[in-house]
């Protein structure tokens, strides 16, 4: 029971420090905005601590199929931190030189036609100061770049360690906890359903998102764009959300194709529990 708390409120802190970066390193619009974020920050803490303290699933999915959500974390906090570091150059400071040079090369790299990082670039208005976009342009590289190795190693451990098996018994109900295997139709349709959208948003959210933004700058002005805590969490929410439906995506694609084989092979030794 003490490890237990332990753990959580350790998880508890990280989630809170990882949401706090961008208004520890960020100069804010406002104040009050740091508060709010600062507010948030505990909040969300909070919300996971009484999650992993709960021995019943409520929101949180695949909490006993690591490294689902220890990957998921990793690859947050390091958006988090790498675009708060990277977009502190309006303000004169300068990152670490070796994440400074990496991301000078992914940035110009990825900046090509069409894809995601050269659509974030589009949106900023003409009148940014030139900082301000190179900035832009080197977290979106770094985000863009980060992202796509972490659906990759996500996805050659599903295929090396057969994840999730290799941690014991796969339970549904306690992984899954908004998802009802009673109702909806056949388990496996719903999941391969679910999965294959998924996997669709993240690929198609990349593109998407900075259009949304643009239609947010021309509802709230083009001040929005001037404000170094916007523009990071602009980017780490573009960077973060669509890695997140892919590789949820491919754990339920998983998760079906374990079902489905388990159902032909009636497999004696129930190593996956339905519910």
């Amino acid at each position: 029971m003490i490890v237990s708390i332990i753990t959580a409120v350790l998880r508890a802190t990280l989630v809170a420090i990882a949401i706090s970066i961008p208004s520890l390193l960020l100069v804010p619009a406002s104040e009050d905005g740091s508060y709010i974020v600062l507010l948030g920050a505990f909040l969300i803490g909070g919300l996971v601590c009484l999650e992993y303290l709960n021995t019943y699933p409520c929101l949180l999915e695949f909490r006993e199929a690591p490294p689902f959500n220890r990957i998921r974390f990793g690859h947050a906090f390091c958006i988090i931190l790498g675009t708060s570091l990277l977009l502190r150059g309006p303000l004169g400071e300068t990152p670490s030189q070796l994440l400074e040079n990496i991301s000078v090369i992914l940035g110009h790299t990825l900046d090509f036609e069409y894809s995601p990082v050269h659509l974030v670039v589009l949106m900023l208005p003409q009148n940014l100061p030139a900082v301000f976009v190179d900035a832009m342009r080197l977290a979106a590289g770094f985000g863009f770049f980060v992202s796509l190795l972490v659906i990759a190693g996500f996805y050659t451990i599903l295929r090396v360690t057969k994840w999730p098996l290799p941690h014991g018994s796969f339970n549904v109900w306690t992984n899954l906890p908004l998802l009802d295997p009673t109702t909806g139709g056949d388990i496996v349709d719903r999941l391969t359903r679910d999965g294959r959208i998924n996997i669709a948003l993240g690929i198609v959210l990349p593109f998407l998102f900075p259009a949304v933004i643009l239609i947010l700058s021309l509802v709230f002005g083009p001040e929005f764009f001037f404000d170094l805590q916007s523009l990071a969490w602009m980017l780490i929410i573009w960077s973060i959300i669509p890695t997140t439906c892919a590789m949820r995506g491919m754990a339920m694609l998983r998760i079906s194709a374990l079902i489905q084989n388990k159902r032909q092979a009636k497999d004696p030794n129930h190593t996956l529990q339905i519910a």
